[in-house]
């Protein structure tokens, strides 16, 4: 059984963080007098507190002073009208935030801290300690670590880092994943030898049980490549402090990744508070080993889901240039001050619609977004970027005659196809929910998209409406193509190919039409 890698945990996700900011600009000062916003600025980042009350009228400065003595360092990112973004650097911890303030007639009130993401971890030196037979459970899974050097982060502590001789067993106690193993690797249990791994365990007593060697701040060459890989997987990277910081697994989390070959790694994960509490996969192909939960009963799962209610898109999209623009507006049925969303590393996010959304801290890592700003239910976003239509295999529907076509032939029949799995668009997830759809296309480019089509304008350019009341994502079609058949099954299917392409000798309308059938009779017509 093959599936796709589903997201192990939404603190997997937000540790796959790189720090950015989204619109927020900074405010020149057109004179050369200093303001007191800018003052104030001065100040904390050179951490004199004790200099602060001069340029308030209230005594909220020493909320500041009081917050932020134990500072190691803090940098201002970005300033607006009575907001500054900060990035903080305590003894222990690191922290991303907004300080909030007024200014009236040249002076500073009603301070107030908010939008902070913290705690986050950074990592400065590792604990060594030797090890030998030692084994651990995790679920399922059984670890043997035969020999070598256990590393501890720090001050960061929730990362292991092993160095050594050491083995990975599991043997489900699902039976249907008994099977499953079966049928990959014939037997119904994995096993396989490894020399590293890295490790996050929530139960580090074993510990104190071994002897603790020295503290370095170097690993060995080839962990410490592995090191380096957990760290620009996972990590956020300050370029104002020069390092990686983390966020925290959420209790109970137990994670275990380690080499599978030059280009991909297992990764184990266990939690026995979420569902599935098991999964074993494989990095780079995507490949799902194991997904199920291993402890029955009641699972008491404190991570709030993100239901999408219902999704607006209004897009351009010129499909010669592979370019694609528009607006997102997504409402959730709860409020939250943090949203995840996945968007394609050739797109990006441009702005914010929310004209009062201020101080809205995003964060990026290959393609998902993190944004943090104040309690909402609505999500509101620009985005523009190009992005090549899916590789999809048209092969089916050409003829012998179509393999030689010419440039200019070629550019007539675009036929770009940008299914919901893309993310060419903010992608909120993967709920059902309702969609309304606007999309502009040069003239002469038909669309076909996701829903029913409620309007089609034609003008300078051609705007298609679609709409649909239970959606699963959004994908869409854009060409020079035809309709070139119609299937009259209980929910009629229009086929459509690009202008050049004819439809293949071999096609089985009645095995098309069955299928359809069957759906419909299993499902219904959503």
């Amino acid at each position: 059984m093959m599936r796709k890698i589903t997201v192990l945990c939404i603190a997997v996700w937000i540790i796959c963080l790189l720090a950015s900011t989204l619109g927020m600009a900074q405010t020149p000062n057109k004179g050369g007098e200093q303001t007191a916003t800018e003052k104030l600025k001065m100040l904390l980042e050179e951490g004199k507190f004790d200099e602060l009350a001069p340029l308030f009228q209230d005594h909220s400065y020493e909320k500041l002073k009081k917050y932020f003595t134990r500072c190691l360092s803090l940098k201002i990112i970005t300033s607006e009208l009575n907001d500054i973004t900060y990035k903080a650097k305590f003894p222990r911890k690191g922290e991303i935030g907004i300080i909030a303030f007024e200014e009236k007639d040249g002076k500073l009130s009603k301070i107030n801290l908010k939008n902070q993401i913290k705690p986050l971890y950074f990592i400065e030196k590792f604990k060594k300690y030797k090890v030998r037979d030692l084994k651990i459970s995790i679920g399922n899974a059984r670890l043997h670590f035969k020999k070598g050097y256990f590393y501890e982060t720090f001050p960061f502590r929730s990362l292991l880092i092993f160095d050594g001789q050491w083995s990975f067993y599991i043997r489900p106690n699902d039976e249907e994943e008994q099977l499953t193993l079966k049928r990959q690797y014939k037997k119904d249990f994995f096993t396989t030898d490894s020399d590293m791994g890295v490790f996050i365990l929530p139960n580090k007593s074993f510990l104190k049980k071994i002897p603790l060697e020295e503290e370095v701040t170097n690993l060995r060459k080839p962990i410490q490549a592995l090191y380096n890989a957990y760290r620009n997987a996972y990590g956020i990277h300050i370029k104002q402090f020069d390092e990686y910081w983390y966020l925290p697994f959420p209790d109970e989390s137990n994670v275990v990744i380690f080499k599978k070959d030059k280009k991909s790694f297992y990764y184990y994960s266990f939690n026995r508070n979420i569902v599935p509490d098991t999964q074993f996969a494989v990095s780079g192909s995507n490949q799902l080993i194991l997904s199920y939960n291993c402890r029955k009963g009641i699972k008491l799962n404190f991570i709030a889901p993100e239901k999408v209610a219902e999704l607006n898109l209004n897009l351009f999209v010129n499909p010669l240039e592979n370019f694609i623009s528009g607006t997102a507006s997504i409402a959730y049925d709860n409020k939250s001050n943090l949203r995840v969303i996945d968007l394609a590393p050739g797109m990006k996010l441009v702005g914010n619609l929310e004209s009062d959304e201020k101080g809205m801290n995003v964060f990026r890592k290959n393609d998902k977004y993190y944004l943090m700003g104040s309690e909402s239910q609505k999500l509101s976003l620009y985005f523009n970027g190009k992005i090549a239509s899916n590789p999809e295999d048209f092969e089916l529907f050409r003829t012998k005659s179509d393999y030689q076509v010419s440039e200019e032939k070629a550019m007539k029949d675009v036929f770009q196809f940008y299914s919901r799995t893309q993310n060419f668009y903010p992608n909120p997830g993967t709920d059902f929910y309702k969609s309304d759809l606007s999309i502009t296309v040069p003239n002469n480019y038909n669309c076909v998209a996701v829903g029913n089509l409620v309007n089609k304008k034609e003008g300078e350019n051609t705007v298609y409406s679609y709409a649909s009341n239970f959606t699963k994502g959004v994908s869409m079609v854009i060409g020079n193509f035809k309709q070139n058949m119609r299937i009259d099954s209980k929910i009629p299917i229009n086929i459509y190919t690009p202008v050049s392409l004819g439809m293949p000798d071999e096609l089985d309308i009645e095995e098309i039409k069955n299928a359809a059938n069957f759906l419909y009779d299993s499902y219904g017509s959503v």
